[in-house]
């Protein structure tokens, strides 16, 4: 049966792959037609003409008559996270089994757009995913929704969503970064520059968790990388180095905890405590984890694409193979 890009995994120790395999799996060559991940379309004749594209592949571009302004930082965040039609979405129902996170005054503000700035994320797509691998997504996910019945779904399979900003990624940089648009061809390029040496890097999910935003708006589910963080971190010290050393933007986290988000709930309560819910979401966690974690590891995802997202543009950075 072919792999289709993952590679299943069968020795287990203790519900946990073997720590050879894993270092085995950081250091097995990679073949280019084992790649995980889609393959956009660009358009040559505007790339010819916009600085950003000299050796990127943009998937997505502008119309040549005019940029639309800058959007918030919020809603640039949010664009990765709108909930698909077909989906609940009233915000004012409880969770149920799972209380919400309160959010002060402080979180719930929405931050001004730079004077001149534009929004920029990058991330590494996950892809095209094997099917068992999005059917054991839906039954973790169904599994959530018994105790969390506001869980908004971020996966595109389960709207039928082509976009590619909806897509399951890996952040490796934070979001709500900034740049004057004079340094967007200037940062691409770096990045593009950088990154073209590095490796491929195979990655691995083993443990759901749970993750609060850095607004305090939202609460996520997440697939943790359990293999690969050493190659991620290292596509981190690049972006880094070019966002923070270069650009004089804020680093990634400085102990990242690499993830994939597959479903948020908003935080609506404006104040009140909850002492104890952090400890009931880590619990479901921790029981998601027990169910489903020994079957997560059987895919490793071989990942060699970083995407560039500036403001609606798309561009894409392939790694050396």
């Amino acid at each position: 049966m072919a792999n289709n890009g993952w590679t299943p995994l069968t020795t287990q120790r203790n519900g946990l792959p073997d720590m050879a395999i894993m270092k085995e799996i950081e250091s097995r060559p990679l073949a280019a037609s084992a790649a995980v991940l889609v393959d956009y379309s660009s358009d040559s004749s505007e790339s010819d003409s916009d600085p950003c594209c000299n050796g990127v592949h943009r998937t997505q571009s502008l119309t040549r008559a005019s940029d639309p302004p800058p959007v918030s930082s919020t809603d640039s965040y949010r664009s990765l996270c709108t909930p698909q039609d077909g989906q609940d979405r009233d915000r004012d129902r409880p969770a149920a089994g799972i209380p919400l996170l309160p959010r002060s005054k402080a979180s719930s503000a929405i931050s001004t757009p730079p004077n001149g700035q534009w929004p920029i994320h990058i991330h590494v797509p996950l892809g095209q995913l094997p099917n068992h691998l999005t059917d054991l997504i839906d039954k973790l996910l169904e599994d959530v929704r018994q105790s969390i019945s506001d869980l908004v779904s971020l996966v595109p399979w389960q709207s039928g969503s082509s976009n590619s900003s909806s897509q399951l990624h890996i952040s490796l940089s934070r979001a709500g970064t900034w740049l004057p648009r004079a340094q967007l061809a200037t940062c691409v390029a770096m990045i593009q520059a950088d990154l073209a040496h590095q490796r491929p890097v195979q990655v691995q999910f083993g443990r759901v968790s749970h993750l609060i935003n850095d607004t305090g708006s939202r609460r996520f589910v997440v697939l943790e990388c359990t293999a690969g963080q050493v190659g991620l971190a290292r596509w981190v010290r690049v972006v880094d180095q070019v966002l923070e050393k270069q650009l004089g933007r804020k680093p990634f986290y400085d102990k990242p905890r690499f993830h994939v988000s597959i479903g948020y709930v908003e935080v609506i309560a404006e104040d009140g405590s909850d002492p104890d819910g952090a400890t009931r979401w880590d619990e479901l966690m921790d029981r998601l984890t027990l169910k489903y974690g020994q079957q997560l590891t059987e895919f490793v995802l071989k990942l060699g694409r970083i995407e560039v997202r500036t403001g609606e543009r798309v561009y894409n950075v392939d790694v050396a193979d």
